[in-house]
């Protein structure tokens, strides 16, 4: 759980109360007004209408305030981006990711679980739980998508994480497979 952050405390736990923010993003210097609401200790709800420029690490400003607010964004799904306050609030961003990204060039066949959508795709890059897969029109998929790989007999399923611009970072539920419809 992280601590509790002052400039928010009138928010926690009220999902019915918002607050106007600007979060600048510290990997790509974007800046992208938008609303915080469903504040708790957790983390929070960001809604932008460019909240797909967003990456990882983000500065929430609060109120015109100079002293930015850290924030992770650990998903993405149309205009809203679920995020984490880290427990330190000080200090250089450091990602913390878990597994290290190779950079792979792999086709694949990405569709819904339902199959009612097929596209033709490419992992771009690749770690043991997870990947980024570009495809056109991958945006318009559901949470849950199926990945085909050439030398693979079954499918795996994936949960979108995050989308933009006809690529989507996907998190490979390889513990799942009897969800596999």
């Amino acid at each position: 759980m992280s601590k509790r952050i002052p400039e928010l405390e009138h928010l926690y736990n009220k999902p019915d109360e918002s607050i106007s923010v600007v979060a600048l993003d510290v990997d790509n210097y974007t800046c992208v007004p938008g609303v915080l609401s469903n504040v708790s200790e957790w983390g929070a709800r960001l809604t932008a209408d460019h909240v797909t420029e967003l990456r990882k690490n983000v500065g929430l400003q609060v109120n015109g305030s100079v002293k930015l607010i850290r924030a992770t964004v650990t998903g993405i799904h149309k205009n809203v981006a679920s995020i984490v306050f880290p427990t330190e609030q000080e200090g250089p961003f450091i990602d913390k990711r878990r597994e290290m990204r190779n950079k792979v060039s792999i086709p694949v066949k990405v569709f819904s679980r339902d199959k009612s959508t097929e596209l033709e795709g490419m992992i771009i890059d690749a770690s043991a739980n997870g990947c980024r897969v570009q495809a056109l029109g991958i945006e318009q998929l559901p949470e849950e998508i199926m990945l085909h790989f050439n030398k693979m007999e079954e499918p795996v399923l994936a949960e979108v994480a995050w989308t933009k611009s006809n690529i989507a970072g996907v998190r490979l539920m390889w513990d799942k497979p009897e969800l596999i419809g």
